[in-house]
């Protein structure tokens, strides 16, 4: 009976930190989502010629 006891007050424990774990994790992408993508986009006008994704532009390593 007193296993019982702290096995379903170890449980309700454990619920309670997922249900802060999620909630945390939902903000977190909320406030990343727009931030990044922002920034992306930030960079991207800053650097008229991005050489990210540019297959043209010479580098170091060919």
């Amino acid at each position: 009976m007193v296993v019982r006891l702290y096995e379903a007050e170890a449980t309700a424990k454990v619920n309670r930190l997922r249900a802060i774990q999620v909630t945390f994790l939902v903000c977190a992408w909320r406030y990343w989502r727009p931030s990044a993508v922002s920034n992306l986009v930030w960079i991207r006008l800053a650097s008229p010629r991005s050489t990210l994704l540019d297959t043209n532009f010479p580098s170091a390593t060919r």
